[in-house]
């Protein structure tokens, strides 16, 4: 199986999994592709996907990190730059969480916080939920 017919069914298949359903364009934004993941392998591949197989214009990709307030967000910010090959200056604002002190839970930090990958365009996420919608349709063919 080759590169471009592996990344054709993980891509959406990993979206479905691990993407953002939202549809935002009521409150007058604009329909995007949003995709969070706190595994670099993951990130990795579906960007992979969204610029080999939807053709996605690199200006457009856009990188959002959520971390907690301790963290050193230069410092994750320049982690996630580089695994994603989006620049810093296509990163969106942080989101930072304050973090409450708690007795009775303890808290699963990750080191380089989540990672978002957004991409603004009706056009393509309209094509992978038609990829998406195709890949059910064969699922349930097969039972």
């Amino acid at each position: 199986m080759s590169k471009r017919v592996n990344l054709k069914l993980l891509g959406p298949l990993i979206y479905w999994c691990e993407g953002t359903r939202s549809v935002r364009q009521n409150r007058g934004n604009p329909v995007q592709i949003e995709f969070v993941s706190s595994d670099p392998l993951l990130i990795k591949l579906f960007l992979n996907f969204l610029r080999s197989v939807l053709k996605t214009k690199e200006d457009k990709l856009r990188g959002r990190i959520q971390i907690h307030e301790n963290y050193n967000k230069e410092k994750i910010e320049n982690y996630w730059s580089k695994i994603s090959g989006i620049p810093t200056s296509q990163f969106q604002k942080p989101i930072i969480k304050r973090r409450k002190i708690s007795y009775r839970f303890t808290y699963n930090v990750l080191e380089y916080g989540t990672f978002i990958v957004r991409y603004g365009s009706k056009e393509k996420y309209n094509e992978l939920i038609k990829m998406i919608n195709d890949l059910k349709r064969n699922l349930l063919e097969m039972q």
